[in-house]
Parts: C-alpha cells; sequence; structure tokens
C-alpha cells in the first residue's frame, strides 16, 4: 500500500534518487508495507542498510524532505516511520483485511523445496538427510465440498474462531493478524467467501520440514481452513478426479472400509466385537441412514459437526454406487482409527 502511494506521488526525479524499482528499494517498500499489516508503520533500517546503505540513505532523506515520514536513530539503531496520515484510513482498512486474507487463504504451492528441513527452535536448518517420502505428500492435491461449506455455514465459522484461538496458543498463527478490525469473524467469514467462489481451486500442502523427532510440519498449518487443525474442512476434502477409484457394489473389501468409518463416526466402535461386527454395524447405520442428533447452537455439539458433514457426503455418495451399474469415482478420503481394527 505505502509502495503504491510513492509509486503514485513521486516524481520520476526522486524515484531515480531512491533507485525505486531496484531489490533493495523493493525490499524497504515491502517491509514498509508489511508494517501496515501489523498497525506500526515502522521498519528497522540496519538490515537493509547492510545490504545497500546508500538506498536506506536517500531514501530517509527524501521521506523527511517531502514530510512523509521520519527516522529515528541511536547507536547502531536506525528506525523509519512512514506517516500514516498520509494514508486514507478506510482503504488502509481494506487493505490490511485483503493483505491478511491473502495470508490466511489455503493455497496450491508448486515450489521445490529441499527434502532435508528441520526445523529447531523456531529456525530451519538444512541436515542432510533426505526425506524425499514426506516432502512429496506436501504436494497431494485436494478441493472442498462448497456445497457442504454454504450449508453448515454459521456453524463452521464458529468452529473456526475457535480453531483459530486455539492454532494462536499453539503458535502456528500469529495473533498479529487480528489486532484490529481485520478480527476472527472478519477472517473466518472472508476465508470461508473466498473458498465457496472458487469452487474449482485445488489446494494442497505446501511443504514439509521435520522438527527435531522427525514429525512434518506442514506448511498448510498456518491458513484457515487446514484439514489439521480444522475438522470440518477435514470432512469436506476432495480428491482430484485423476486420483480417484471407481468402485461398484462388487467392490466388497472397499465398501467394507466405508463401513467400517461409518462405525467410526456414528460412535461404533464395538468394544469387544469384531472387525465384521463393526463393519456389520456400519453396514446397518449407512442403510438406516443414522445421522449425529447435533443442536448447532451448542459449542459441544457443534464440535461433531464433522462427523455429520462426512456422513452425509458418505451416504449421498454410497445412494450413487448402488444406483449406478458401472460403478462411481469414490471422491471423499476416509480415515479408520487404529481401534477399529481390534
Amino acid at each position: 500500500m505505502i509502495k503504491e502511494y510513492l509509486e503514485n506521488n513521486l516524481t520520476m526525479e526522486q524515484k531515480g534518487f531512491i533507485d525505486f524499482y531496484s531489490k533493495s528499494t523493493e525490499q524497504l517498500l515491502n517491509m514498509l508495507d508489511n508494517s501496515v499489516i501489523n498497525n506500526t508503520f515502522k521498519i528497522s533500517l540496519p538490515v537493509i542498510a547492510e545490504t545497500n546503505p546508500t538506498i536506506v540513505k536517500n531514501f530517509t532523506w527524501i521521506m523527511d524532505k517531502l514530510n512523509m515520514g521520519k527516522t529515528m536513530a541511536t547507536g547502531n539503531f536506525a528506525e523509519f516511520t512512514f506517516k500514516q496520515e498520509l494514508l486514507d484510513k478506510n482503504e488502509i482498512t481494506e487493505w490490511r483485511n485483503q493483505a491478511k486474507l491473502n495470508k490466511m487463504i489455503m493455497r496450491r504451492d508448486t515450489k521445490s523445496y529441499p527434502a532435508t528441513l528441520v526445523k529447531r527452535n523456531g529456525k530451519i536448518y538444512n541436515d542432510g538427510l533426505d526425506r524425499s517420502g514426506t516432502l512429496c505428500t506436501s504436494k497431494n492435491e485436494f478441493m472442498l465440498d462448497t456445497d457442504k461449506l454454504v450449508e453448515y455455514r454459521r456453524p463452521i465459522i464458529q468452529n473456526i474462531i475457535k480453531s483459530i484461538k486455539k492454532s494462536i496458543e499453539k503458535g502456528t498463527i500469529t495473533d498479529t493478524f487480528f489486532a484490529d478490525e481485520a478480527n476472527y469473524l472478519h477472517v473466518a467469514n472472508a476465508c470461508v467467501d473466498y473458498y465457496i467462489e472458487n469452487k474449482q481451486l485445488r489446494y494442497n500442502s505446501e511443504y514439509n520440514v521435520q522438527d527435531q523427532r522427525g514429525r512434518a510440519i506442514k506448511n498448510i498449518l498456518k491458513r484457515v481452513g487446514n484439514y489439521i487443525a480444522f475438522k470440518d474442512f477435514r470432512a469436506m476434502l476432495i480428491v482430484p478426479e485423476e486420483k480417484c477409484k471407481v468402485i461398484s457394489r462388487g467392490n466388497v473389501d472397499t465398501l467394507n472400509s466405508i463401513y467400517l468409518f461409518i462405525a467410526e463416526l456414528n460412535g461404533k466402535k464395538c468394544l469387544g466385537g469384531t472387525i465384521e461386527d463393526k463393519v456389520r454395524a456400519g453396514k446397518q447405520c449407512y442403510f438406516d441412514g443414522v445421522l449425529p442428533r447435533l443442536n448447532l447452537k451448542d459449542e459441544h455439539d457443534r464440535a461433531e459437526l464433522h462427523e455429520l458433514i462426512w456422513l452425509e457426503r458418505i451416504y449421498s455418495k454410497l445412494d450413487k454406487v448402488f444406483n449406478s451399474k458401472e460403478g462411481v469415482l469414490w471422491d471423499i478420503p476416509i480415515e479408520i482409527d487404529h481401534s477399529m481394527l481390534k
């Protein structure tokens, strides 16, 4: 935003004086734009000064001359503050909200990353150990069942707000995103609107780094609606068509796995029973149309919304399987807890 303002308000001579389109100046201006997101309008200058001290000197001089900002320096520390009053308040809020949205939504990252990255004490290191398998999983693509997102929009947004708070507590999402008008509710609504309006978009987990114990930390954890922290979104995942398997009434083993998952979602773990007992229980749940009875105004019941969404989608897809002679592409991921296999 500040970058755009300066581009529109500086003369060609002034832009040339600060080498406006150079990488160093672009870095400085990007830092200023990020300061708008955090509502500080301040940046620390030493990092850029190490790369190009002339740019910093010329930039701060002309900003002071044009009364667009001022620099405070003490010892080795220097800080530049842009004059916030030059920007329209409503435009600041709108730009900040859009910038926050761009950072918070899921995306499809196609860049290549090293398979040797490890995170220790908040810093990324390259330890030389190749983990190509876990890195490849981060590029698995998925879509969202936006029809369910529309149908259960209000309780999903309430669950998003709850999950954002938990993510902030865990440190996977920074609380500076919610320090002003762009609060939890706004971000939740904006993200849901984006996903609904972009029904055909594909997403992935972006990339993985490993922690000290070898567990994958997926970058998607930073995004609102990720399938790890947001169970309702996990229940709305769609597998892309080229990755799907056609199933029909004759695929008994596949159907039994689905019935087993149905039993799990309905709480039919049948402790002490065999796997066959659980499969029969899940199959009966499907034919009886058993669904959780939830009061979605109640926070405790909303915590089980993902089970309702998952079951409704599975039942609808199974109806198509049994009404089709050729079979149906199964695009709903299922996950079976280890306790169901005992």
